[in-house]
């Protein structure tokens, strides 16, 4: 299977040093493996906080399974990841599709077992985005540091302008700056997309 995202000629990605991490982990580095699957210990909080958007729709048990599930996920598409983001927004965009996945077909289980004819048929699955990452992700990334860093940071993170201004040294009026005018950037850019999807 081809890289869906090839790098362009002579380009530089910016997230290199996750991408090299990544590279060094699949070769058998035991060190880089401890250090990445330190990093991907993210992947059970983002699954909570997608799950508590959707409204705590899927159990304990579920949203344990679903972690295993995607973290083996990753690990297999691993080679595919190329730094154009953080290992974590990658991993990310990881989640929200199959924790997606994940409520829908827990939808559809729980009607069809309460004999609801109409649900079938129903798709269980959403077609993978490329290298997994919803469109929304793509247009933060598209913004290009710091702002993309700074949407991410808040959204993906989840964690507050003083932290995300201590993490990129920058002072708190500057982050607060960086993301509303991100956010305006962002704003035409994805109505531009829901627009070609109609």
């Amino acid at each position: 299977m081809s890289d869906p995202n090839p790098p362009t000629s002579g380009s530089r990605p910016p997230h290199r040093e996750d991408r090299d991490l990544a590279r060094r982990a699949l070769a058998g580095d035991r060190t880089a493996a401890h250090a990445l699957a330190a990093r991907l210990e993210v992947v059970p909080k983002f699954l909570f906080t997608l799950n508590e958007k959707a409204g705590h729709y899927l159990d304990r048990e579920e949203l344990d399974d679903l972690a295993q599930d995607v973290l083996l996920l990753l690990w297999r598409k691993l080679r595919l990841f190329e730094g154009r983001s953080t290992l974590e927004t990658w991993a990310y965009g990881f989640c929200d599709l199959e924790s997606r996945n994940r409520r829908r077909k827990v939808f559809v289980r729980r009607n069809r077992n309460s004999g609801d004819a109409a649900l079938e048929g129903v798709p269980t699955e959403d077609p993978p985005p490329a290298d997994g990452v919803p469109p929304v992700i793509v247009e933060v990334q598209n913004l290009g540091p710091p702002q993309s860093e700074v949407i991410l940071l808040r959204h993906v993170e989840g964690i507050s302008f003083e932290e995300i201004a201590r993490r990129l040294e920058i002072p708190l009026g500057t982050a607060k700056t960086l993301y509303y005018r991100g956010l305006d950037k962002l704003r035409p850019r994805l109505r531009s997309r829901g627009e070609e999807a109609r």
